[in-house]
């Protein structure tokens, strides 16, 4: 009887262009660390008067979704554009370009189409393959939409991307695991397997915005985007969800750093006590700007409750802030010719 180890884990991404839960070709969703997918099948157990004494009665299945997390190394930042719900490919190789854009519930996508008008979505296959035949472990989930994606980062450490997603469908299988898609550059394909995924020396912050107001002791970030995705049931003789409906939106960005006499009084008296509001840039660039890089630019920013700056016996004093921002663009320069499917 085999194991099915670690080592054999694979992850693909499945394009859906066009149909809303229809996936169409696929591609390298990035270096993937780990996937949870958690099936509900909505079970019921119920009891009724006259039945078994104390015991459960009756088993029947209900409603059903799937909640999947993904985390990975970014090489690029399609999944920001999938989160985001908006994104503009142009330019040429060395580099391509993409503006990435939050957008509302009366803006129709490009490119998925349905009844309900869905946002970006995209499917995932898991697997695990294992010898013999017919044993291997083949889960592929579609109707994907980001709920919430975050991306963080640590002094010393390479770059995490953290997305959770809702699927309406998820179908299990112990056949073969779907090969990748080939991967050069100026296709539609995601870029080369081989690009270094973005690190802590990558990264710089602005506040507010502008070469002069980089924060030079930069510990640790976190930027997240939550969609607050509404799965809804509807009866119309399924159990799955319909396409799950983004509602309200929030951007924000928290920062750590070791503090900084000369940027006390602007930080804590201005922005937090005063109450001003600023523009921030969260820039990464590797291999210097121009070739791959990202500028995440939020603006109508405040700094929220609450502004920690605890003092201690030694050591070297933390600050640490919580912004939320009222909008956000990201201009991303690499050499992936296209976000959008196609």
């Amino acid at each position: 009887m085999a194991r099915m180890v670690g080592t054999q884990n694979q992850v693909v991404w499945l394009f859906e262009s066009g149909t809303f839960a229809n996936a169409s070709g696929n591609g390298w969703p990035g270096l993937v660390q780990s996937i949870n997918a958690v099936p509900t099948e909505g079970t019921y157990n119920e009891r009724y008067l006259g039945g078994a004494g104390r015991d459960t009665d009756l088993f029947f299945q209900g409603p059903q979704s799937f909640n999947v997390s993904m985390v990975s190394h970014p090489q690029h930042f399609r999944h920001l554009a999938w989160a985001a719900g908006s994104n503009v490919d142009a330019g040429s190789p060395s580099p391509y370009t993409h503006v990435i854009t939050p957008i509302d519930n009366n803006v129709q996508t490009a490119f998925t189409s349905g009844p309900l008008n869905p946002f970006l979505s995209f499917g995932l296959e898991e697997s695990n393959a294992t010898p013999g035949t017919g044993t291997n472990w083949v889960r592929t989930f579609k109707g994907a939409v980001v709920n919430t994606y975050e991306l963080t980062g640590t002094m010393g450490e390479i770059l995490t991307e953290t997305i959770t997603s809702i699927a309406v469908s998820g179908a299990w299988s112990s056949g073969a695991p779907t090969t990748f898609n080939a991967f050069t550059y100026g296709t539609g394909t995601l870029g080369s397997i081989t690009d270094r995924p973005y690190v802590f020396n990558d990264v710089t912050v602005q506040i507010p915005s502008g070469a002069a107001n980089i924060y030079e002791t930069l510990t640790g970030f976190s930027f997240k985007l939550s969609n607050s995705l509404e799965t809804r049931f509807y009866m119309t003789g399924s159990r799955t969800p319909a396409a799950p409906q983004p509602t309200y939106r929030d951007i924000t960005l928290d920062l750590t750093f070791d503090a900084q006499s000369e940027r006390a009084k602007t930080l804590y008296e201005t922005y937090y006590a005063g109450g001003s509001e600023f523009n921030t840039m969260l820039f990464i660039a590797a291999g210097g700007a121009g070739s791959r890089d990202c500028a995440i630019i939020l603006s109508g920013c405040r700094i929220m409750d609450n502004f920690e700056s605890p003092l201690q016996r030694d050591g070297i004093n933390p600050n640490t802030i919580y912004i939320m921002a009222k909008d956000m663009v990201a201009n991303v320069n690499d050499l992936v010719q296209r976000y959008n499917p196609y």
